[in-house]
């Protein structure tokens, strides 16, 4: 048979490109239709689940590009659930890799095993409640759910050190717990600045008032290990402390920490804060651990010279321990080299490594508890444990010859026991004056008619013996 031969087109009727849409899914008399628009809508597609509260309630009907050439997401609500969509609803997005570790191993994140595979979408509304959302409404989808809770005002805090911020991740905390999140971040210079956008939940919003403060708080990693593992796993994260409560400013400025940092912050701020005096403070250090049988209980903020330019140090203990220091407790000094001979061996005669670096202070209470201590009492930092634990009131003590008598060293024995402690020698119109403590229980020995005397070894060629 003869082949037929279509007729060639002239230029002009050349077919023309064409856009074709998908057809929209079919929906069911009832059922609510809602618009989700985004500036980026990954992986999610027709059929994608809707969540509401871990129920599914709805579908992705379509996905196409809006006017604005932004990716939008027809949604529709089964007819029972339309409710609780509401005008104030906040929307985002369920990553297709959503799954938490739970107690008891991992455990999906998500509700069904569509959104496993390719993602979803859930939905839920934070605060008041609005009225029901109508037909064709429109909301924006939020790329994670922190992002859709943190629906306040935008604000912006400038941080001299700005890395480990995320746009998106970094979550903002108050007392640890996540209250808002930052929205964008913006390097100012070629160096370490940065400025963060931030937003709020709205139950929060009133904590970024005048002089409120945004700490960004790092893990720190060093030679002596990592502090801070939560910091280390969840990324840095900015801690607020609620401001006066005055006007709302457009922007903060920031300071970045280590966690460590922090922590004594927190402990100074929160904590109880006393004086310590002496007649010469020693270098120990700010920072430096305070010890309660043997438990770091607080730390040193730091040395100082009072109104009457007497030296002063100046500690804190942290709130769960306030209730170790009484008003009759005894501080001393834990120099930073207090090793002693123990039984055959050299042993540490301090609680933890870091004191043998930094030095510290330790206390505690020598015969019958006092009443708790107040905030900025004031106590006698004592050279050593030993001085410390002779309570009694001074012994003045005058010798014709105070030769081989140390401060802090030179201990009173009563047959041959130790029973007090030299605090103070120093020569007087040709002698020398001694001021000693007995510790708890000799007070007996005050009585008149004791005798002190100085025993001094003699040391020659024959041997050793005692004199005095």
């Amino acid at each position: 048979g003869a082949m037929c031969k279509r007729p060639a087109r002239k230029p002009s009727e050349a077919p023309q490109p064409k856009i074709s849409e998908a057809p929209l899914m079919p929906t069911k008399p009832g059922v609510l239709t809602i618009q989700l628009e985004g500036d980026n809508i990954p992986f999610l597609g027709r059929g994608a689940p809707v969540f509401y509260r871990g129920v599914q309630v709805g579908l992705v009907r379509n996905k196409q590009l809006n006017g604005g050439g932004n990716p939008q997401l027809s949604v529709a609500i089964d007819e029972k659930f339309r409710w609780a969509v509401r005008e104030n609803s906040r929307f985002w997005v369920l990553p297709a890799t959503a799954v938490s570790l739970g107690q008891n191993g991992f455990k999906l994140d998500i509700a069904g095993i569509n959104a496993l595979v390719e993602g979803g979408i859930a939905f839920d509304h934070f605060g008041t409640e609005a009225e029901a959302a109508g037909n064709d409404s429109r909301f924006v989808l939020s790329p994670t759910e922190a992002l859709a809770r943190a629906n306040g005002r935008a604000f912006k805090v400038t941080f001299e050190d700005g890395r480990g911020l995320l746009a998106g991740q970094t979550q903002v905390c108050l007392a640890g717990v996540p209250v808002g999140i930052v929205e964008s971040v913006e390097p100012l210079t070629s160096g370490p600045l940065a400025q963060a956008t931030i937003r709020l939940q709205p139950e929060y919003e009133a904590l970024a008032s005048s002089n409120a403060e945004f700490t960004l708080v790092k893990p720190r990693i060093s030679l002596s290990g990592v502090s801070g593992l939560d910091t280390l796993f969840s990324g840095v994260y900015i801690a607020v402390e609620s401001g006066s409560g005055g006007p709302a400013p457009e922007s903060f400025t920031g300071r970045s920490i280590s966690d460590e940092e922090w922590k004594a912050l927190q402990a100074e701020k929160q904590g109880l804060q006393l004086v310590l005096k002496s007649d010469q403070i020693p270098s120990i250090a700010k920072g430096a651990p305070v010890f309660y049988r043997g438990v770091v209980v607080g730390t040193v903020l730091g040395k100082y010279l009072d109104s009457e330019q007497n030296p002063a140090m100046r500690i804190v203990i942290k709130p769960e321990f306030r209730g170790a220091v009484s008003a009759n407790s005894r501080f001393w000094r834990v120099p930073a080299t207090a090793v002693r001979a123990g039984p055959g061996v050299l042993e540490i005669d301090i609680e933890g490594v870091e004191a043998l670096l930094k030095g510290g202070v330790a206390f505690d209470v020598f015969g019958p508890r006092g009443d708790v201590a107040n905030a900025e009492t004031e106590f006698v930092l004592f050279d050593d444990e030993q001085t410390a634990r002779a309570e009694s009131a001074p012994i003045h003590i005058r010798f014709d010859n105070g030769r081989g008598l140390v401060a802090g060293q030179s201990q009173l024995r009563y047959l041959g026991v130790p029973v007090g402690m030299v605090e103070d020698v120093r020569p007087v119109d040709g002698q020398v004056h001694v001021t000693a403590r007995l510790d708890n229980g000799y007070e007996f020995l005050r009585r008149e008619g004791s005798i002190f005397s100085v025993v001094r070894p003699n040391i020659s060629l024959r041997g050793r013996r005692l004199r005095r």
